[in-house]
Parts: C-alpha cells; sequence; structure tokens
C-alpha cells in the first residue's frame, strides 16, 4: 500500500495525448497545444459605438446651450456600409459603421435636436468619444490563446473575432466505463431480491463525465465471473477504441475479486494496488503495452466518487497536457476525527462567512455506502495521512465535487 502523493505521482508518469485539429466551433472544453495570435486588428477600423452624428471634435469646442453649434448632415452610413469620405458638415451614423475619414467622436442622438438637415450641438466633446478605434480590442500579432488554456465560450469568441477557423488541442482520453457485481440490478421495473442493490456507481460515473464534456462508452455489467470478465475486457481491448479503461468493484482482496490477476495474464503492468485513501483504498491503477490505461475503483458507490475524481480526472488532466489541480483553503467549521496512516476525502458544504472567508462544513456519513450526505454537498474535504484529530479553526485543503463546478450548490447556500 502506497500513499496518495505517491499513486499521484505514478499515475502521472505518462505521456499527454496526441494533438488534433478542431475547428474552433467543436473545440469547447479542450486544451490549446499551440500559441495563437491575431492575424488581425479587432476592430478591423474604426467605428461608431452608438447612434448619432460623426463629428471632428474641433468644430464643438465652443458649443454651449445659448450658442449651439449647428452643423448640416451631408451623409449617412449603417454598420456594413464601406467608410465614407466626408468633408465638412456632419454625418448620421449607426452603432458598428465605420467612421468616416477625419471625424474623431460620435455624439449620441439623444444629445441633439436636429431640424430638417442640420443639427443643433449645445456641448463640446472630447476626441474618441462614442468610438471604437481599430485595433482596440486585439492588435495585429496580440496573443489570444496560449499552450494550456482551456477553450471555452469567450475564448471560441476570441478566435472567432480574429477569424480563426481551427485550433490545435490536445486529445480527448476516449473513456470505456465496466460494471462488476452479480448484486447490481440496472433495471429499475424489475423488484430487488434478497441480496440484491440497485446500480449507483455506474450511473454516476456515465452522468459525471457527461457533465465535464468527456465522452464515454458504457461496457456494460459483468457479474462476478472471472471469465466473462476477462473476454468482455478483451474484446475492449481488441476494439483499440479506449484510451483509459474504469472499471467498478472486483478490485479488493474477496474471493470474486478478480481483476488484478485478469489484469496480469493479459500482460498489463500493475503500477499500483491499493493506496492510503479513505474511502477507495484498494484502487487499481494498470497500464498495458499499448498504452491504455486501467483504473480499477471500489464498487462502493462514494468509493467511486472519490476514485473519478482524485484519480480519474487527475490522469484525464495529465493526458490533456493540463497542470495539476490545487485546492482552495477553508476555515474548518467541524471537528473531524479520522484514522492516522490514512488520508480522508469528506464529503463537506463549502460556504462563505460573514467576513467573506472561505469555510467547510464536514457532514456526518462518511461511509462508503451512504450517498445522503452527497446531497448536501458541494466539495470534499481533504485530510492528510499524518493526523488524527482536526479542529474548529484549523485551515484545509477543499476541492469542488467537479473542477469549476461550485455552483452546483452555491458558496452563498
Amino acid at each position: 500500500m502506497i500513499s496518495y502523493s505517491e499513486a499521484l505521482k505514478r499515475l502521472l508518469h505518462c505521456a499527454p495525448l496526441p494533438t488534433t485539429s478542431l475547428p474552433i466551433q467543436q473545440a469547447c472544453g479542450f486544451v490549446t497545444a499551440d500559441r495563437i495570435t491575431s492575424p488581425q486588428s479587432v476592430p478591423p477600423f474604426t467605428n461608431s459605438s452608438m447612434d448619432g452624428f460623426a463629428i471632428r471634435s474641433e468644430e464643438l469646442a465652443t458649443a454651449t446651450p445659448n450658442a449651439p453649434v449647428i452643423l448640416t448632415i451631408v451623409g449617412s452610413t449603417a454598420a456594413g456600409e464601406s467608410p465614407a469620405n466626408a468633408k465638412g458638415g456632419t454625418w448620421e451614423i449607426m452603432t458598428g459603421a465605420a467612421l468616416p475619414q477625419g471625424y474623431d467622436a460620435v455624439v449620441k442622438i439623444e444629445d441633439v435636436e436636429c431640424v430638417g438637415d442640420r443639427v443643433r450641438f449645445t456641448a463640446p466633446i472630447g476626441k474618441g468619444e462614442n468610438v471604437r478605434l481599430a485595433g482596440q480590442d486585439f492588435n495585429l500579432g496580440d496573443v489570444v490563446v496560449s499552450p494550456g488554456d482551456i477553450i471555452g465560450p469567450a475564448q471560441i469568441m476570441a478566435l472567432a473575432a480574429v477569424g480563426q477557423k481551427n485550433v490545435t488541442v490536445h486529445r480527448k482520453p476516449s473513456i470505456t466505463l465496466l460494471n462488476t457485481g452479480k448484486e447490481l440490478v440496472q433495471n429499475t421495473d424489475i423488484p430487488l431480491k434478497p441480496g440484491q442493490i440497485r446500480d449507483a456507481s455506474g450511473p454516476y460515473l456515465m452522468t459525471m463525465l457527461e457533465a465535464l464534456r468527456y465522452g464515454a462508452n458504457y461496457g456494460g455489467l459483468v457479474p462476478d465471473d472471472d471469465k466473462l470478465f476477462r473476454a468482455r475486457l478483451e474484446d475492449i481491448l481488441a476494439e483499440g477504441a479506449a484510451d483509459v479503461v474504469i472499471s467498478t468493484g472486483a478490485v479488493s482482496a474477496g474471493k470474486f475479486d478478480f481483476i488484478p490477476d485478469i489484469l496480469r495474464t493479459l500482460g498489463a503492468e500493475i503500477v499500483f494496488h491499493k493506496v492510503t485513501n479513505r474511502p477507495g483504498k484498494p484502487v487499481l491503477y494498470a497500464r498495458f503495452a499499448n498504452g491504455i490505461h486501467y483504473l480499477g475503483l471500489p464498487g462502493n458507490p462514494v468509493s467511486t466518487a472519490v476514485g473519478s475524481r482524485f484519480f480519474a480526472l487527475p490522469l484525464f488532466r495529465h493526458l490533456q497536457a493540463l497542470p495539476e489541480e490545487k485546492p482552495l483553503m477553508a476555515r474548518l467549521l467541524t471537528q473531524t476525527r479520522k484514522v492516522q496512516g490514512l488520508r480522508f476525502f469528506c464529503k463537506a458544504h463549502a460556504s462563505v462567512s460573514e467576513d467573506q472567508s472561505l469555510q467547510v462544513e464536514v457532514f456526518d456519513g462518511q461511509e462508503s455506502f451512504r450517498i445522503k450526505p452527497m446531497l448536501q454537498a458541494n466539495c470534499w474535504a481533504v485530510f492528510d495521512e499524518d493526523r488524527s484529530e482536526i479542529a474548529p479553526g484549523e485551515t484545509v485543503a477543499i476541492y469542488p465535487l467537479m473542477p469549476d463546478r461550485w455552483m452546483l450548490r452555491p458558496l452563498y447556500a
């Protein structure tokens, strides 16, 4: 049995996945592999930010309500039209339209009085007011995205604005999930027989991965039968579509915990098996010679949740060339006792205190079979191996239930 930090070190001792090129509209959630600079200025031309009248600011320097400046309308331009070449007077202009050459400001239509083709201006205006300058957002050569950036809607907006069609990204891992256990029942229309339970781990893993924009294939529920499991795993390996295979159950030390032996007979290297975690101590990680990763998680629902959050997701991040996730730190509200020598991952709820600091409450019901406390949780509170008792007021590490998903239960709730 090894420590979590040592297990993580071994888990991440592998190369990221190859890169691929995607249209920007398909790249949300991917990690950029290249630096992209703007091939143009944005805006590409100086334009109006208001509906109004384009003027030369020096012509309004003396304008007052009692001594207005009156200018003749010499033309009109709307967004999408070519820039006008105007001489003298004022130019009616719409939002987004190119500023006529030689004009340097726009007076809002609400601030003027129009009489026929003449406009009455009653106040001076500063040069550049109500104007968007060419290159004010992006200059030619400005960095838009850098290697390691996670592409979201904001990045796609920026890439589209500068005219970028495709982006090179690190490929996301292809994942196949397997459930084991003859006690599991997936058909909710079937009444449970003595000794049976509903499958909660499989639906949890599938929906968690979907929520985080990782596509996962479901490989099915396999009874506690080593021959059936081996045949199913051989099929998955032969298909060659999975970068990572994740299973639940059959990794401990009981009569039906056959996965470690099957992995060895199929040529996999067991990188680690059993980690000083609670819950989820029997977690297993192996690699096949062709680079396929195998993560075996314990079958209890919360053990599966901890294993996926603190082993699978760090592996996925690494395969996409992302750095390790860092925790937030929060003030503990509840007295917490644990077994010394084990790292505890506790269901908890983080909130913002009256003094605007981050605080965290650890719930009762930390057993690995107890799902109900997770309905109130928005984070995991993590306690290191070397402690047995943590007092209220101490600062502890917390992680959201899923990365960047605090708002599943708001901090202010």
